[in-house]
Parts: structure tokens; C-alpha cells; sequence
């Protein structure tokens, strides 16, 4: 991606899926601080998620699906769509994803994510899907999650 993008004050929204694009998200992505979407769907990505992406306060919507990005989820802040199925993430799912009140879907499947969900999940009353399918979690508090409102995709036991 050409560096003058970072020039791109104004930027809104940037989708960049299903272009073929590897090895890592710029370190500038972290610059248009009026970007509210950011997708990186279906490329080659294979780095850690850039500390950058705590700089975009208005950011609601990260879509880096279906890419190899490793390491562990950083701290973000206003999201209301977390979709980062088909890594090669890997740690605890962090209990601060429950300070993202706003959040409607929660994709972090097919990753190597180990320990138990966060039981403060069940607090969030917005979330529409959580999707932590073929992962190393611990079952111990699916079940308290099944009396909630959300569509739970099949956690491995």
C-alpha cells in the first residue's frame, strides 16, 4: 500500500479485502484519525496487529478475517464489529473486550485462542454473534452464555 495514503486525512472507511496484499498492516494505518472502518478481508496479512489501530478513537468496524496475522489482541477501544476469524491469533481472549459495550458481532474463530471466555461476555447486551469456534477454549462457561440472546457457533470441547 503506498505510504501517500497516510496523507488521507479525511478517510472514512478503507477496504482493502481480497487484494492479494502480504506481509504487514503499515505502521501509518494508525494515522487518519477520522477512519471509522477499517477491512483487510481474504489477503496474505502475516505480522501482529499493528499497536497503530489504538490511535483510530472513532474506529467501530475492524475486519482483518481470513488472513495469518499472529500475536495476541492489542487494546481497542470504540468497536462495535471485532472480526478476526481465521488467524493465527493466539493468548487468553482479553476480559477488556468487555468494555466494548457498543459490540454487535465478536468473530474470533479459528484461531489459537486457550483459557476460559471471559465470563463478562454474558454482560454485553448488544452482541449479536460470537463466533469462537475452533479455538483451545475451556466449555466451563459456554453453558452460562447459552441463556443469552446471542448465536454462539460451536466452541470446541
Amino acid at each position: 500500500m503506498p505510504s501517500t495514503m497516510m496523507n488521507l486525512m479525511k478517510l472514512t472507511d478503507l477496504a482493502l479485502d481480497h487484494n492479494g496484499l502480504s506481509g504487514s498492516i503499515p505502521a501509518w494505518i494508525g494515522n487518519p484519525s477520522f477512519l471509522k472502518s477499517l477491512f483487510f478481508y481474504f489477503n496474505y496479512l502475516n505480522t501482529t496487529i499493528p499497536n497503530g489501530l489504538t490511535n483510530l478513537t472513532l474506529l467501530s468496524n475492524l475486519g482483518l478475517e481470513f488472513n495469518y496475522l499472529t500475536g495476541t489482541i492489542g487494546k481497542l477501544q470504540l468497536l462495535t464489529e471485532f472480526r478476526f476469524y481465521s488467524n493465527l491469533l493466539q493468548g487468553i481472549i482479553p476480559s477488556r473486550i468487555c468494555n466494548l459495550t457498543s459490540m454487535t458481532y465478536i468473530f474470533l474463530g479459528q484461531n489459537y485462542f486457550s483459557g476460559t471466555i471471559p465470563s463478562c461476555v454474558s454482560n454485553l447486551d448488544l452482541v449479536e454473534y460470537l463466533l469462537l469456534d475452533c479455538n483451545m477454549l475451556s466449555c466451563t462457561i459456554r453453558r452460562s452464555l447459552q441463556t443469552y440472546r446471542l448465536h454462539i457457533s460451536a466452541v470446541d470441547p
